[in-house]
C-alpha cells in the first residue's frame, strides 16, 4: 500500500484545483450499460482486490444498529452494487422493495425514525458480498479516529437541522442521537493487519483513482461521484438543485398526513427497477 508522499503525489496528478472546483453537472450514464463494461473490463474484481487488505469482520448480532445506516459509495462501488441487485440476485420484488426504500431512506431518513439502509432485512445484508469500502471499516477504527469521524457527522447533521428547522420540518431527533455510536461487537481474526487511517486513506485513494478510466477528470468532483446509495438513486429521478427542495417538500407532506403522495409518485416513476 502507498505512503502518504505517494498519495499526495497521485492527487497531485489529478489538477492543483482537484479540492477546489465547483462540482460539475451530474455523470451521466446508463447504469446498466456502464456496469456491464466495468465488470467486462475487470474493474470490478479489481476493485475486490483493493478491498483485500480489510479482515473479514464478525458482526456480535446485537441489533443491527450499525447497519440501520447506509454509508457513502464511491461510484464504481454503486455501480458494483446496482449491477448485483439486477443481475446476481435477478429477484424483481426484492428489486422494487431496494428501489423504495432508498427513496424513503433518502428523503424521510432524517425525519422518521424507522427508515433504515434499503439492503437490511431481518438484520441481514442483501448486499453484503459487495458492500462498500465504508462498511468493511466500519467498527474497526480506534477511538480517536471514530471521534473525529463523529465530530464531522454531527456537525453536518446540525446545519441540515437548521435547514430543516428554516421550513418548518423538525429532525426525528437531536444531531447528536443520529450520528452512530461506535460499534463494540464487530470483531476480526487473531493475527489480522490491523486497520489504521492511513491504510484507510491510502485504500480509498486507490478506488478514487479507479474512476480514471470510465470518468473524465473533471467529473471527480461530480455530486454523484462519492454519496449514499439512496442519493445515487434519487439524483436519477430528481434534479440536483431540486434535491433539497424536493426533501423539504416530501417531509413537509409527512409531518402533516402521515404520508408523502410527492415520494409515493418518485417511486412509482421507476416500475419497480433501480433507476
Amino acid at each position: 500500500m502507498e505512503r502518504d508522499d505517494d498519495i499526495s503525489r497521485r492527487l497531485c496528478e489529478l489538477g492543483p484545483d482537484y479540492f477546489l472546483k465547483q462540482p460539475p453537472a451530474l455523470i451521466e450514464y446508463d447504469p446498466d450499460k456502464l456496469s456491464r463494461r466495468l465488470k467486462n473490463e475487470r474493474v470490478f474484481a479489481r476493485l475486490e482486490k483493493l478491498y483485500s487488505p480489510i479482515p473479514e469482520a464478525t458482526c456480535g448480532d446485537c441489533g443491527d444498529v450499525c447497519c440501520r445506516a447506509t454509508p457513502d459509495f464511491y461510484f464504481v462501488e454503486y455501480l458494483n452494487v446496482w449491477r448485483h441487485v439486477r443481475h446476481e440476485l435477478a429477484d424483481p420484488a426484492l428489486e422494487a422493495e431496494i428501489t423504495a426504500r432508498a427513496f424513503r431512506w433518502a428523503f424521510l431518513s432524517l425525519v422518521q425514525r424507522d427508515v433504515y439502509c434499503p439492503f437490511l432485512f431481518d438484520g441481514r445484508c442483501a448486499a453484503y458480498s459487495v458492500r462498500p469500502f465504508n462498511c468493511r471499516v466500519w467498527g474497526l477504527e480506534d477511538d480517536a479516529w471514530y471521534e473525529r469521524r463523529a465530530a464531522r457527522a454531527r456537525e453536518s447533521l446540525e446545519k441540515q437541522r437548521d435547514y430543516f428547522a428554516a421550513h418548518g420540518v423538525k429532525m426525528a431527533a437531536p444531531p447528536a442521537e443520529l450520528v452512530l455510536p461506535k460499534c463494540k461487537h464487530i470483531s476480526v481474526p487473531p493475527g489480522s493487519r490491523p486497520v489504521t487511517e492511513p491504510l484507510v486513506n491510502s485504500i480509498e485513494t486507490e478506488i478514487a483513482m479507479m474512476h480514471r478510466a470510465f470518468i473524465r477528470p473533471e467529473e471527480f468532483r461530480s455530486l454523484n461521484f462519492h454519496l449514499h446509495f439512496p442519493g445515487h438513486v434519487a439524483l436519477k429521478k430528481v434534479a440536483p438543485d431540486k434535491y433539497d427542495e424536493t426533501r423539504i417538500a416530501v417531509a413537509l407532506e409527512f409531518q402533516m398526513t402521515g404520508k408523502s403522495p410527492l415520494l409515493d409518485s418518485l417511486i412509482e416513476s421507476c416500475g419497480g427497477r433501480l433507476p
